[in-house]
């Protein structure tokens, strides 16, 4: 048997014999992993990665690098588990880490370590254009392209990525996908048009709750609290803040519950109630 197929059989073992995600255990066999047990914890972390659940991820990825420290795939993942946590410093070592040890990888592979960096480094310009050179690789992949339109909204090219956005909505299952209704929330915030990202923020919702998808969930929670907050909705935006932060805590990521506190101190202090400004502010502090 092959190294290949053992790791393809030890994920499906390992994961109660059900089949991994086919492009996840595509993703690890091209990279030609150096033992079983690598693939198996790459699996496992690519798949927390898709769930949203990147504090799971870094736990599994930080022990492939512990199995096997030259190998590049682990630290592309093990960026951007910390970069979903908010540990930025954490999360460009990591990428500097993929691109020195990036020789044994494929080209694909190559690129997304070279994008990593570009990201880790808030060079948008570099990152969009190594995002649109990897979905050229993969037209199918729709991850690519809506990493390309982050990069483009971080570098305020909110034009460039509707036209992204636009691509996105044409590959196969986006109807349905959340994803993409965040981020065309995330380009009509960055456009200044507040009532389309609370529309598509609020279709979002619903998509993620089919899915049963927690971490996109809490995301469109607090997109939509953040469009209702400039709308004047408090009420609304406050509901919608607690619902993503409890969301955020079940999926383990303390980043995006830090944003949903500051928000709800903010409008504490809009409503002139400091003792729960304060106290919100403090719970944002401790995590």
């Amino acid at each position: 048997m092959t190294l290949s197929s053992q790791a393809g059989a030890s994920l499906r073992k390992s994961l109660g014999g059900s089949d991994p995600d086919p492009r996840a255990l595509e993703t690890i066999v091209e990279a030609q992993p150096p033992s079983v047990e690598v693939a198996r914890r790459i699996g496992f972390a690519l798949t927390a990665l898709h769930d949203y659940d990147a504090a799971r991820a870094r736990d599994e990825l930080l022990q492939a690098i512990v199995e096997a420290p030259g190998y590049g795939l682990s630290y592309i993942y093990l960026s951007q588990a910390w970069a979903a946590l908010g540990y930025h410093e954490k999360a460009l070592a990591a990428a500097e880490q993929a691109s020195r040890h990036a020789e044994l990888l494929s080209p694909e592979q190559r690129l997304q370590a070279d994008a990593i960096v570009a990201v880790a480094r808030s060079d948008w310009p570099r990152a969009a254009e190594l995002y649109q050179s990897l979905s050229n690789l993969k037209p199918q992949e729709p991850d690519y392209l809506l990493k390309r339109i982050d990069a483009q909204i971080a570098g305020d090219m909110g034009k460039q990525a509707q036209v992204t956005l636009a691509a996105v909505n044409r590959l196969p299952g986006m109807d349905s996908d959340p994803r993409g209704e965040l981020a065309a929330a995330r380009i009509a915030r960055n456009l200044d048009d507040v009532r389309t990202e609370a529309e598509h923020a609020q279709k979002a919702i619903e998509k993620a709750t089919q899915r049963d998808a927690t971490g996109l969930l809490a995301d469109a929670q607090l997109t939509l609290a953040d469009a209702q907050e400039r709308l004047g909705q408090l009420t609304e935006a406050r509901a919608n803040l607690l619902l993503g932060a409890a969301n955020y805590r079940d999926v383990r990521n303390p980043r995006g519950e830090i944003n949903a506190r500051r928000a709800l101190g903010r409008i504490a202090s809009v409503e002139h109630n400091s003792p729960q400004a304060r106290e919100e502010y403090q719970r944002a502090m401790a995590l």
